[in-house]
């Protein structure tokens, strides 16, 4: 009687393991590709892209292009028609000073409804409105590459050069008014150290972030493989792992390569909020990108694809109120445009 149990809990521990894996796989859905701007979209001289650097969709659906080739900013409605650009290249106010290979113009839309450009090569954040209005512009801490995310009152959030927190909030005026989260949570490594030296701060790559709606920060390591969340006083109120054994597997895949290769990757490298739901871009070993959807509570809800054709960037990525995903091209020249429905 005893064998015939342990062969019978066998059986049910290998139907178990097989039902948890076609689960997961149900999980899995593929992205539908919906549009494309590409050259050619307007009458204007510069009617194609250069070098697309940032990304952002406004309150109205929408999308906001940054260009480091052209230095100019180009609008579109959530459906890629082509409505106005503004900006060119230079030190005055409204100008810009991105490169093709560095100082890239980065790009988002505050809760307050206002357009804020991170200048690099000018060392400032530009402020505009949805119109292309100048508004003011902030001079910045040396080495400020990030993109800046705005809260309601017109605070600006931005990656920590202090070495000691990861994360600083400038007052709409760009007073230094508080810091979020100590570096340590980021500098935690479960699955091993890059093999080169690490500077002692948090940058763009290596962590992400997000504002939502409500004014919640999100911040996700991709070091300590964590997500962070602060309310709209910079209290925290959650943290969760983001080891999901999908990831899991095929990320240590992703270690075999790095020792071989001595090369470092960032697993998560796009984070976009749809619908209040945290949807983070994962490249895969086969250079396909999922995307892992939760709430702020940090529960997995479902996994989205990009199709296998897709030669999407998603380093670059945002999405509008009607739930579209905007990616440019790996090649920088065009965006793409997906649907997601959660």
């Amino acid at each position: 009687m005893k064998r015939n149990l342990n062969i019978l809990s066998f059986f049910l521990s290998i139907l178990f393991f097989i039902a948890s894996l076609s689960f997961s796989e149900e999980k899995v859905q593929y992205l539908k590709k919906v549009g494309e701007i590409k050259e050619g979209f307007s009458s204007e001289r510069e009617n194609f892209f250069i070098k697309i650097t940032g990304l952002c969709c406004d309150d109205e659906g929408n999308l906001y292009v940054a260009d480091s080739g052209w230095n100019k900013i180009f609008k579109f409605d959530s459906n890629g028609k082509f409505l106005m650009s503004f900006g060119r290249e230079g030190q005055g106010p409204g100008e810009f000073m991105g490169q093709r290979m560095s100082n890239h113009l980065k790009i988002s839309f505050g809760n307050d409804g206002k357009l804020y450009v991170n200048d690099p090569g000018n060392s400032r954040i530009s402020v505009f409105t949805k119109e292309g209005k100048f508004l003011k512009s902030h001079r910045t801490p040396p080495f400020t590459y990030d993109t800046p995310v705005v809260n309601s009152r017109g605070d600006i959030y931005l990656f920590s050069p202090s070495g000691i927190k990861v994360l600083d909030r400038y007052d709409s005026s760009f007073r230094l008014k508080s810091s979020l989260l100590d570096i340590k949570e980021h500098f935690s490594f479960p699955y091993g150290k890059p093999p080169f030296p690490i500077l002692q701060r948090a940058d763009e790559g290596e962590c992400l972030k997000l504002i939502t709606k409500r004014d919640e920060i999100v911040i996700v390591s991709n070091y300590s493989l964590k997500a962070f969340v602060f309310d709209k006083s910079d209290r925290q109120i959650q943290e969760f792992e983001l080891k999901e054994e999908r990831v899991v597997q095929d990320l240590k895949k992703w270690i075999e390569k790095v020792k071989k290769t001595e090369a470092w990757y960032y697993p998560f490298n796009g984070f976009i909020d749809v619908n209040g739901n945290l949807c983070l871009a994962y490249i895969r070993t086969d250079n396909s990108i999922e995307i892992y959807v939760y709430n702020l509570q940090g529960k997995l809800k479902e996994i989205w694809n990009f199709p296998k054709v897709s030669s999407t960037y998603a380093f670059v990525i945002c999405s509008n109120i009607e739930g579209k995903i905007f990616v440019p091209n790996k090649t920088l020249i065009s965006v793409e445009f997906y649907k997601i429905e959660i």
